[in-house]
């Protein structure tokens, strides 16, 4: 059944009186927001988080009323990406310093990202995901190296930091590929990176139509808890451990940083 925006009840806001600073471990307490059900974007070949799921935004005089209800000063946009028209809609309401996650498309100009900076915004994730335009194109992200770097330069030079979720080893990627999104991090205005490896998921478009992208078979294993484990064969694939070796990262960001990476910035 397709679901539709008057079909579900938006008239609500949240209550996080229950989160007491003196027992969180920031000295001021950072309220997750999320402001729409899912990515507006819906394209990228790797990504299973909108399967299935519309795009729909919570109306803002109620995340309006979650942030004067929270009585606090420090926000962070758990959504996986939101339009710069929106972002911006939504800046006007946070009264506080935030942090979001954005995808970095030229759409985000230096007076947008100033507007932004005005109303608070600290930090960015930027969904970058590669230096390398035929991994991008791959992915089918929608984004232009040149772009996302005039983004990250004019991010910087407003105030906001920026940290880049950069992924190695998507199908099809050679060292040579490795190597540019190497360069791209060493020449950008990057505050922090956040690496992954590309791992295959159910339900993205790269799993349904997996030949298409050089797999010749998967095989699924089970798991006691877990959703099944997922494996692939494919021909010609770079050793992306020797590879991450090979070509070290100085300002990445350890692991142990993603389960509280909202704070990061907060925390001066």
């Amino acid at each position: 059944k397709e679901i539709k925006h008057d079909d579900i009840n938006f008239n609500f806001s949240l209550d996080f009186s229950i989160y007491p600073s003196e027992e969180y471990f920031t000295p001021s307490t950072v309220i997750p927001l999320k402001t729409s059900t899912t990515c507006y974007y819906q394209q990228c070949t790797f990504c299973a988080h909108y399967a299935d799921v519309p795009y729909l935004e919570y109306p803002i005089e109620n995340i309006s009323k979650t942030v004067e209800k929270s009585g606090k000063k420090y926000f962070f946009l758990i959504d996986d990406m939101i339009p710069v028209k929106r972002v911006l809609e939504l800046s006007k309401i946070i009264n506080g310093k935030w942090g979001s996650q954005l995808r970095p498309t030229k759409e985000f100009t230096k007076e947008a990202l100033q507007k932004l900076h005005d109303n608070g915004l600290t930090f960015v994730l930027w969904g970058v995901e590669s230096g390398c335009q035929k991994t991008l194109d791959r992915i089918k992200k929608g984004t232009k190296v040149e772009d996302i770097e005039t983004v990250l330069t004019n991010a910087s030079e407003v105030g906001i930091k920026n940290v880049t979720y950069i992924m190695f080893g998507f199908l099809g990627e050679s060292e040579e590929d490795f190597v540019e999104t190497i360069e791209f991090i060493k020449r950008n205005k990057i505050d922090l990176v956040s690496t992954s490896t590309f791992g295959l998921q159910k339900g993205t478009p790269v799993y349904n139509n997996y030949k298409d992208y050089g797999i010749t078979s998967i095989e699924e294993k089970e798991r006691t808890v877990l959703e099944p484990k997922i494996s692939y064969t494919m021909k010609n694939v770079p050793d992306i451990k020797k590879l991450k070796k090979k070509y070290p990262i100085h300002n990445k960001y350890p692991k142990s940083l993603n389960f509280f990476r909202e704070h990061m910035f907060f925390m001066n």
